[in-house]
């Protein structure tokens, strides 16, 4: 044994030998396990980090999940299979369905292909409003969103679409870079997300946090008065609460062209005092808050905010747990399309975002809409997330 891992060895010890004389046992093995892991790597010329991998360990700089999508790789995402009622909070007229029509890689990337439901195999504009559509089998989520029939105003979603999430891999803090091409179409939005692996703040109203890493509008123009929200307007940042979502998003401004253009290289860094985003390798936005992100909303407006619960966790709560990686298409739902806004030509949102009927007003619009649906594949071409 060295005399520098003897040292180490000692001090070990030593930390057993303070901390043992405390009460609460959970204590000890936390402190035990913290230091042993920290000597071992710095041992190892491995730097701490404050990143942690789920069921892994992590190094400073340590590139720790990387994805070219030469292949799908079905040992690391799972492809949704599910139709959104009460666990997706934007509400989106889609439904995620494992079909290799929506979903596949080819050319070195990830394709996600949003199409109408009617043009999926056994479907028709009339299934649309008296059919059924049936995810039992393979269905990823609960009963209640593995089937529906149509029924009234309560019609099966009319977009089929697509989400594949990491299911093996889930992490906390560090920075995730993802190459992609964003979709273009009206009322389409890409989800490039960081989502709880576990529900530790709670299940609904983005309790437990949801982090976009970059979003744009499908729409070539979409404005309310002279506020831009097209396909040029760059969103993301981190969501908390449904009532106050913007709080803690931001935007920012193409000058030239669109972003559903070209590739981007998008980046969000986590870290246990703030959260950034980059583009193409500048940083455009930052969210930070002292005295902890649950500062930032005012409790009374901001409802269903679950401040007793998020007071248990550190600052950055609920941003503070592992997250896994999303990745989809959607369209229209109740958040990311301001209502009395106008796309090209003048033609107003077909439906409001309380609307209890806003999807049939959506699909009724279709006319209007279905030609603007020029590119509508998401396009990723790589992620890579490297610890702090």
């Amino acid at each position: 044994m060295t005399e520098r891992c003897a040292l180490s060895y000692v001090l070990v010890l030593l930390v057993l030998e303070l901390v043992s004389s405390r009460s609460n046992i959970n204590l000890v093995n936390d402190v035990t396990k913290e230091t042993v892991n920290r000597i071992k790597r710095q041992d190892g010329n491995c730097v701490a980090t404050d990143t942690t991998v789920r069921g892994g360990e992590a190094c400073s700089g340590q590139v720790i999940f990387e994805e070219d999508f030469s292949t799908f790789r079905k040992d690391v995402w799972q492809i949704e299979h599910y139709i959104p009622v009460t666990s997706h909070q934007e509400s989106p007229f889609v439904s995620y369905q494992n079909d290799k029509s929506l979903v596949y890689v080819a050319d070195g990337y990830l394709h996600i292909a949003p199409k109408l439901q009617e043009q999926m195999p056994g479907f028709t504009n009339e299934s649309i409003y008296l059919g059924t559509l049936d995810l039992f089998k393979g269905c990823t989520s609960r009963a209640e969103e593995c089937y529906r029939q149509a029924s009234g105003a309560d019609i099966l979603p009319p977009i089929a679409s697509a989400r594949v999430r990491s299911v093996k891999f889930a992490f906390t803090y560090g920075t995730i870079h993802v190459r992609a091409k964003m979709p273009q179409g009206d009322w389409l939005y890409p989800e490039l997300l960081l989502e709880p692996y576990f529900k530790k703040y709670g299940h609904s109203n983005f309790a437990s946090g949801v982090m976009k890493i970059a979003a744009a509008r499908g729409n070539r123009e979409l404005r309310v008065g002279e506020e831009e929200f097209g396909n040029e307007i760059l969103y993301g940042g981190a969501v908390m609460n449904l009532v106050c979502r913007d709080e803690l998003l931001s935007n920012k401004l193409l000058e030239d062209g669109q972003w559903g253009d070209q590739f981007h290289n998008y980046s969000l860094t986590w870290t246990p005092g703030y959260i950034s985003l980059s583009v193409d390798g500048a940083e455009w936005a930052r969210a930070v808050a002292p005295g902890g992100l649950r500062t930032r909303f005012h409790y009374t407006y901001c409802k269903h905010l679950p401040i007793e619960k998020l007071y248990t966790g550190t600052k950055m709560a609920p941003f503070d747990i592992d997250f896994y990686i999303s990745l989809g298409v959607a369209a229209g739902g109740i958040t990311e399309f301001p209502d009395d806004s106008y796309s090209v030509g003048g033609r107003q949102k077909p439906w409001r975002n309380s609307e209890r009927k806003g999807m049939l007003s959506f699909w009724e619009d279709l006319p209007a809409w279905q030609y603007t649906w020029t590119q509508p594949e998401l396009l990723i071409d790589h992620i890579k997330v490297v610890a702090l």
